[in-house]
């Protein structure tokens, strides 16, 4: 049964045995604790990746703040992500005071009113919001190069590869050769909107 819930939330219930596994998450070795990823020779294996995502930066059309690809320049203010997104810690890395919450439209909403100075959020995402909301979000541009590009996994419990690890193979095997094929991309076109 699939069940949709926050990502912090997923991988909790992942650990706790609550869940077999859950979608989308990219490596982080601190959730290894919580679940696993597929792996070979010890490290991530990124053949059996679900998908990539990239992040991009939003801000407002007037803003002075600029992005060259690995530094920030003229940031003045916080940046808005979602709670959970494993670039969060990536932007406090940089010394970037983060805003998060859940709603990305309410990050637009807080951009657009100047609350904070940008908002980084997957891309199809936030250009999706861009695209239905084109008066509301009017001023707000998105920033060229992209911020950062992550591979996603579908992690599965320890639980679950431990009493079912020939499954465990055979699933991720299988989100490989769908992906390869081009068969993810139609599945997902069904669930966009």
């Amino acid at each position: 049964m699939l069940n949709s819930k926050p990502a912090k939330r997923g991988v909790m219930m992942m650990a706790d045995n609550k869940v077999d596994g859950t979608f989308h998450m990219s490596f982080k070795t601190k959730r290894m604790k919580f679940g696993v990823y597929p792996m070979k020779d010890g490290k991530v294996d990124s053949s059996r990746k679900l998908m990539a995502y990239s992040y991009a930066l939003y801000t407002l059309k007037n803003s002075p703040l600029q992005w060259n690809g690995s530094k920030l320049i003229n940031l003045n203010g916080e940046i808005g992500t979602s709670i959970g997104f494993s670039i969060v810690d990536d932007l406090k890395k940089m010394g970037v005071r983060v805003y998060e919450n859940s709603s990305l439209n309410g990050q637009m909403g807080m951009l657009s009113l100047g609350r904070i100075a940008a908002v980084v959020n997957i891309e199809s995402l936030g250009d999706y919001a861009l695209r239905s909301y084109p008066q509301k979000f009017k001023d707000i541009i998105k920033i060229k190069p992209l911020f950062k590009t992550k591979d996603y996994y579908l992690m599965l419990s320890h639980k679950f590869v431990q009493e079912k690890s020939e499954l465990a193979k055979n699933i991720w095997n299988e989100i490989k050769r769908i992906r390869e094929t081009g068969e993810y991309a139609k599945i997902a076109e069904k669930y966009s909107d």
